[in-house]
């Protein structure tokens, strides 16, 4: 029982956000709680076993009433891997955001696309009106519901934008782990050693 507690009590602020963000975003999730896919509870969502995986936080049900299991998660994982990162790149389906300083990337380079909000920044950008942060940062600011990722120079910085940009509310935000030391070292191997 306790362990069932302290499992909800870590994904309560998830849901509570969530909640919020389709209430206002989507208009899918009715005043009682009630989705298209069922209903949210604490007893189902304290029972789904994939709140227990490292990155799963939400989940919603197809039928409260059935076995408790979930059908998808409603976090993306928020982990990228060079390869998915480049990947993603190629296709243009991401907003890179590098939160280093500007000085580390005129010193040791950056990723190719990526736009420059210094960690330190990132919440007060996140929340600009977007002719602003297109005028300080020379890109077009993502709405929530964009996919961004973060990275930094060894992932340290990355995760703590990635755990901002959630709290605004930005849904399918990720980072990536490896930062620029990985992205070097993929792309450039002669240079890493």
């Amino acid at each position: 029982m306790a362990a069932s507690i302290s499992r909800l009590a870590s994904v309560l602020p998830y849901l509570l956000i969530y909640r919020a963000t389709l209430t206002r975003q989507a208009g899918v999730l009715s005043s009682s709680g009630s989705s298209a896919y069922g209903v949210f509870s604490p007893k189902n969502l304290a029972q789904c076993p994939a709140t227990a995986g490292p990155s799963c936080k939400l989940t919603q049900f197809v039928n409260p009433t059935s076995a408790p299991a979930c059908t998808f998660c409603t976090v993306p994982r928020e982990i990228v891997s060079y390869e998915e990162l480049k990947s993603l790149l190629s296709k243009k389906e991401i907003t890179l955001i590098d939160v280093r300083e500007q000085w580390e990337l005129r010193e040791y380079g950056r990723i190719p696309g990526s736009i420059n909000v210094p960690v330190d920044q990132i919440e007060k950008a996140l929340q600009m009106k977007p002719e602003i942060f297109r005028e300080v940062y020379g890109a077009e600011l993502p709405v929530k519901s964009d996919s961004i990722i973060f990275s930094c120079l060894a992932g340290v910085r990355s995760k703590r934008a990635l755990d901002l940009a959630v709290n605004l509310g930005y849904v399918r935000a990720q980072h990536f782990p490896g930062g620029f030391e990985e992205w070097l070292k993929c792309e450039h191997p002669e240079k890493s050693q």
